[in-house]
């Protein structure tokens, strides 16, 4: 007995002693200047005081010891532990509880629900908006209504397809699952291409567990003359570059003579988006199908 009480009170003393080096370190990697959680590159002044990467380009002198900062100098053996420690999100005043090893913590925060985020039409609408994407739904409901959905299977009409001759392209916000989806499609004006893709607007992670189908067809009543064209993918996180309309890989390619004959007698061309979770569509190669498409009256 006396033995286990021996080895109680080392392992006691042992993670007593962790837990205040665990609290030491982290006190080492708190940024002077904003207080968060220096990651790399941790840079440093000319006496040695770390400051974090964003914080160093705004600062003139260290904000710990007044010292010309150095250009030059990191703190490599504080970046080494770090990527080995136990990290908070930088958020977790906000409510973020997300803790995960050093390495893997820039890329949780650059995605987190709780970092300010540009409104996905920025470009589209010139939209000056910028907040945590826990409030983007309350936004795009006010501001952007007219090209927001929320439905995992969603009609739509683009009206007059028939007829446009100049470069035209499109963005629609899409909120199923929790989550956020982009649909994307444009006609270039000297080929006469078209594009169209459905982006998971988050860490390209999440958007493996997702896919999308576009089903384009004559109208919305199936005929044996009818064979809807069908396009199935795995979403593709979108691209960091706001302004970028399309990633590299994953666009549905289709000439607009092609699209043409979908065009009912008035030139509005119907089409669907699906959106699924991988666990209930695992099959995302392109095919064509003949399916039933219902009518609808929305117009991104």
């Amino acid at each position: 007995m006396t033995d286990l009480l021996r080895i109680r009170r080392v392992r006691r003393s042992f993670e007593k002693m962790m837990a205040d080096l665990e609290k030491f370190l982290l006190d080492e990697l708190t940024c002077p200047s904003c207080y968060n959680y220096m990651c790399p590159p941790i840079n440093q002044c000319q006496k040695g005081h770390n400051v974090c990467n964003e914080c160093f380009p705004r600062v003139n002198i260290c904000p710990k010891c007044r010292a010309p900062k150095s250009n030059t100098s990191r703190n490599y053996a504080l970046e080494a532990i770090h990527g080995r420690l136990l990290i908070p999100c930088k958020y977790q005043y906000l409510g973020c509880d997300y803790i995960c090893l050093g390495e893997t913590i820039k890329n949780h925060q650059k995605y987190c629900k709780f970092t300010k985020q540009e409104c996905p039409f920025s470009s589209y609408d010139n939209c000056q908006w910028k907040d945590s994407i826990i409030k983007l739904k309350t936004h795009l409901l006010k501001k952007h209504s007219h090209n927001f959905y929320q439905k995992d299977k969603q009609k739509f009409i683009s009206q007059h397809f028939r007829n446009i001759s100049n470069y035209h392209y499109i963005f629609a916000v899409i909120y199923v699952f929790d989550n956020y989806f982009r649909l994307t499609w444009d006609i270039n004006e000297g080929t006469g291409m078209t594009r169209w893709a459905v982006y998971f607007m988050g860490s390209p992670e999440d958007a493996k567990k997702y896919s999308y189908k576009l089903e384009f067809t004559k109208g919305y009543q199936i005929t044996y003359n009818t064979v809807p064209l069908t396009f199935k993918s795995v979403c593709d996180p979108k691209s960091d570059k706001g302004s970028s309309k399309f990633g590299d890989h994953n666009c549905f390619y289709i000439h607009k003579t092609l699209l043409d004959k979908y065009c009912i007698e008035n030139g509005d061309l119907h089409y669907r988006v699906s959106i699924y979770a991988l666990q209930e569509e695992e099959e995302y190669t392109s095919d064509i199908a003949l399916l039933f498409v219902e009518g609808s009256k929305n117009f991104p």
